[in-house]
């Protein structure tokens, strides 16, 4: 699609797409990573010094090239379509309180750890695609080469998400990716007319 056109049908996750790059490219090509220690989720000193602005400022910054370019091909893929479907107020409403949801359990599990940061747009994008799937869940989409349906492929997910936050096995803020998830699935029947009933209806032909 072109360019400008992109930005005219959706303005907003052109912007979060622009200022999340900027950003992230920023950081990973400074040599001392000052703005990563600035926006980066810390919730020892959020806790300690009322740093809440780092609940959205640790999603315009990612610890590697591969950690961001993940998350700009995700958001790529399905953000621009959704606020062309949902608006931008409500795309906007979806990606912000998506990410600061996806935050929260962070911080609570972690206000008493200094060695503990998480960073990245993860969960805001998690919230993305689960308001992707709430409204197209026979949308096939690709895992690694094999299609599957959303609506399968979001129940992979959260399982997965939540099995491996339960487990600890790497340093991956799954906890996050399960919230925001959530997050973005209930805001969607929220701040979209009809979604629920498309759900509903959706759910009734599934089961019925």
């Amino acid at each position: 699609m072109d360019i400008v056109q992109t930005i005219k049908s959706a303005p907003v996750a052109s912007f979060i797409f622009g200022l999340t790059l900027a950003t992230s490219l920023m950081d990973l090509m400074a040599p001392q990573r000052g703005i990563q220690a600035r926006f980066i989720l810390h919730p020892y000193s959020m806790v300690r010094n009322k740093q809440f602005y780092r609940l959205f400022s640790a999603g315009l910054v990612h610890g590697d090239w591969l950690h961001l370019f993940f998350n700009m091909f995700v958001f790529y893929n399905f953000a621009f379509l959704l606020e062309q479907v949902v608006g931008g107020l409500a795309f906007a409403g979806i990606y912000v309180v998506s990410l600061a949801v996806s935050s929260l359990p962070l911080v609570i599990k972690h206000k008493d750890n200094p060695a503990y940061s998480a960073l990245g747009a993860s969960g805001a994008i998690a919230g993305i695609l689960f308001s992707f799937i709430t409204l197209y869940p026979e949308t096939s989409l690709i895992l690694v080469v094999i299609p599957i349906k959303a609506w399968l492929f979001g129940i992979l997910y959260l399982v997965f998400s939540y099995v491996a936050a339960r487990q600890h096995a790497d340093r991956i803020a799954h906890d996050a990716h399960f919230w925001g998830a959530i997050a973005g699935m209930l805001l969607t029947f929220v701040l979209v007319p009809g979604s629920w009933e498309l759900m509903v209806a959706f759910l009734q032909w599934k089961l019925g």
